[in-house]
């Protein structure tokens, strides 16, 4: 939720939906081109006001946009190996940039 004293929210995209993975949660697509399709229509749908996907068009009620992302925070726990996870994230920032032409990325370092 946002409130007036949000002025840089950070969105987390810390899991990708179900139908991205399989049984064992581990991506369907090596490539994480679903994953980068995906992070590129969340991008959309709040900061260009929704996206149209196969199954029609989902349009975000918020006028507020978020600048600040953040992709798969905890990568171990979500059955990523660190090679695995930098091809995530590179995927993951592709698709943020695509739609938008302007995004920040905050990295957690640990």
């Amino acid at each position: 939720m946002l409130t007036a004293g949000d002025q840089k929210p950070e969105f987390q995209i810390a899991t990708a939906p179900s139908f991205l993975y399989d049984m064992n949660h581990n991506f369907l697509d090596s490539t994480y081109t679903d994953f980068a399709t995906y992070a590129g229509q969340v991008v959309d749908y709040y900061n260009k006001g929704g996206f149209t996907a196969p199954d029609g068009q989902h349009a975000s009620p918020s006028v507020d946009t978020i600048k600040l992302w953040g992709i798969y925070n905890e990568p171990n726990i979500n059955n990523l190996d660190p090679a695995q996870y930098t091809n995530l994230y590179n995927q993951g920032c592709a698709g943020h940039a695509a739609p938008t032409g302007r995004f920040h990325i905050k990295v957690r370092c640990r």
